[in-house]
């Protein structure tokens, strides 16, 4: 038993050595400061070992300034900061003192200095707001906690974040709306002068015939009376139809921009319109999964009828002669007599909700889903379908270069032969995914979420403008 305090004893008198060679090395060298993170200074650490040693609690110093996790190498048995022993042995793996070839092995922690560092006296963390508290450093996070100098969170602070946020997203949109008004006058200056700038021409020697579909096209007025986005238009008769997230249905006079009549049927959004001129009949279809029959000419604003057979969101419509088609979230087509409004067929095939139909000719139908799907409307078969589509399929459409056009959920827009129903190409440009699209005179208009119209040439499937202005979810075309 003796023996072994002897032991003890000579282990803490090489201890209490140790840290009067500290003290007279500075403890500057013993931290090779050049690797130190720390702030701590040879001044400090002076004061605070002096302090240690004399057990006075007038030498308080900053926390931060104090050596953090000693460490003591088991070769030489000198002490230093963890961090700062770590990064010296990294660069030169020898010890900053005597030079003895050092490992990272070969540090341990110096348990016996750690507890007296942690009966040192430091300042208080919120000594710059006015405490003169001069604690231990083991006591000082419970300290901290009942400080009366500890800066108070402001109730506020969120709200004021919120609002410093708002009011630079409105800056943002104004210098947005500033720019997209500035373009459009450049546009406009550029093709004022035919001389500086030239209208696109197709790449053919034939004749070009009609370009409409080519020539500048400009916004010339905005319709706002919709406090919600719109999500359907359709044309008819001089008259604009639009449908809105509110469930509200609007027609404007196509010439002046006046709005003309608002009916409310639905109690979600409208997703889809369709007019039959022969019946006077115009009929929408939401999310509620109705399908509203209103009077062309009657100035109620209440329609005359509703059906609702699907049992899900009813996404598109399409008239062929007497006949009504309705696509549904419920992965369904129905068909409906516009005379008797009766269903008088349901067409199953999809496994997913179907996004848009199309009429291809009186006795075909083209339906959008995960996959695009032709329909014969005689033995209500599938005839076709085109599973090659990496992505949802939102839209299609017909060009009059025999093209069935389908825009995807990957911001795709694939184009396909009605003869063999083969792809043609597929055309890339928007950033997001494209919601809709319409074609006229070989020119295909691509609406997409990333707020771009697009148009494209279908004869080399090229992108040759794009026009700003809104979040498009619907285009339509008239001319």
């Amino acid at each position: 038993m003796q023996f072994e305090l002897d032991i003890l004893a000579s282990y803490m008198l090489k201890v209490l050595n140790n840290m009067r060679s500290l003290l007279d090395h500075h403890l500057y060298v013993s931290c090779e400061r050049r690797y130190c993170n720390n702030s701590h200074s040879k001044v400090t650490h002076i004061g605070f070992l002096s302090g240690l040693m004399e057990g006075a609690s007038n030498t308080a110093v900053d926390s931060q300034d104090l050596c953090h996790r000693p460490v003591i190498s088991l070769v030489c048995h000198h002490s230093f900061c963890k961090g700062c022993i770590h990064s010296a042995i990294i660069r030169d793996n020898s010890c900053p003192l005597c030079r003895a070839k050092l490992r990272q092995d070969d540090l341990h922690p110096n348990l016996a200095l750690a507890q007296l560092i942690g009966e040192l006296y430091v300042n208080c963390t919120y000594k710059k707001y006015g405490c003169k508290e001069a604690i231990t450093l083991d006591s000082i996070a419970h300290h901290e906690k009942i400080c009366s100098f500890a800066p108070a969170s402001c109730e506020h602070a969120a709200r004021g974040y919120i609002e410093q946020t708002d009011l630079r997203i409105c800056a943002l949109e104004e210098l947005v709306k500033k720019q997209v008004l500035l373009l459009e006058e450049v546009r406009r200056e550029c093709f004022a002068d035919k001389k500086k700038a030239s209208i696109y021409t197709l790449p053919s020697t034939e004749p070009p015939g009609n370009l409409w579909p080519l020539k500048f096209i400009e916004c010339k007025k905005t319709l706002e009376e919709n406090k919600t986005g719109v999500t359907a238009l359709t044309y008819h008769n001089n008259e604009i139809f639009s449908g809105s997230y509110d469930g509200s249905t609007k027609i404007y006079n196509a010439k002046t921009g006046e709005l003309t009549k608002s009916m409310k049927g639905h109690e979600l959004s409208v997703w889809s319109l369709a007019i039959h001129s022969q019946s006077s009949q115009f009929f929408s279809a939401g999310s509620d999964g109705t399908i509203n029959v209103w009077d062309l000419f009657n100035s109620s604003d209440v329609s005359f009828k509703s059906i609702k057979q699907h049992k899900g969101k009813v996404y598109s419509l399409s008239i062929i002669g007497d006949r009504l088609y309705s696509a549904s979230s419920d992965r369904t087509i129905k068909i409906w007599d516009i005379e008797s409004l009766e269903c008088i067929d349901t067409l199953h095939g999809h496994t997913e909700g179907i996004n848009s139909i199309i009429p291809i000719d009186n006795h075909r139908i083209a339906s959008a889903a995960c996959d695009g799907t032709i329909w014969d409307l005689e033995t209500t078969k599938v005839l076709k379908t085109i599973d090659d589509l990496e992505s949802e399929v939102l839209d299609l459409t017909l060009s009059s270069n025999n093209l069935l056009i389908a825009s995807t959920y990957d911001a795709h827009i694939s184009c396909y032969s009605l003869t063999d129903f083969s792809r043609k190409s597929s055309m890339e440009g928007h950033n997001w995914e494209v919601w809709q699209v319409e074609s006229s005179d070989g020119v295909l208009f691509s609406g997409s979420f990333d707020h771009t119209i697009k148009r494209w040439d279908l004869r080399n499937f090229k992108c040759f403008d794009t026009l700003h202005g809104h979040r498009v979810h619907k285009v339509f075309i008239n001319y």
